[in-house]
């Protein structure tokens, strides 16, 4: 079968909580399939988010129940900050036209809207 029995069932019962690659290969031999397990999958993304994924993940913040956390954003200058997104909107005329990102400084409570094209990354 290419695994002991044993072996199978602490797999199958969980007595085995972090088994290597080795054996789930076998179990999966012993089952006719095959373990297929990708490193890019595990790998986080390095290097800045797209407008798309900030975007995506300030909506993502903003949609959380319970007490608001701070998050870590990065700018397009290099600066960072601790912040809490809660709200953006789109400025239509003046300077700041754009999607903008309403953010609170959980230490001072003061509230300033950023572009959303001035986040490179958010942590």
């Amino acid at each position: 079968m290419g695994i002991d029995p044993p072996a199978l069932s602490r797999l199958e019962t969980g007595k085995m909580p972090n088994p290597t690659l080795a054996p789930l290969h076998k179990w999966a031999e012993a089952l006719g399939q095959k373990l297929d397990v990708g490193l890019p999958d595990l790998m986080q993304k390095t290097g800045p988010m797209t407008r798309d994924e900030v975007i995506q993940t300030v909506m993502d913040l903003l949609k959380r129940s319970g007490r608001a956390q701070p998050s870590t954003f990065t700018f397009t200058d290099g600066s960072a900050r601790r912040v809490i997104p809660i709200g953006m909107h789109l400025t239509m005329a003046g300077p700041r036209r754009g999607l903008q990102f309403e953010l609170l400084d959980p230490l001072t409570g003061q509230r300033q809207d950023i572009a959303a094209d001035d986040v490179v990354d958010i942590r």
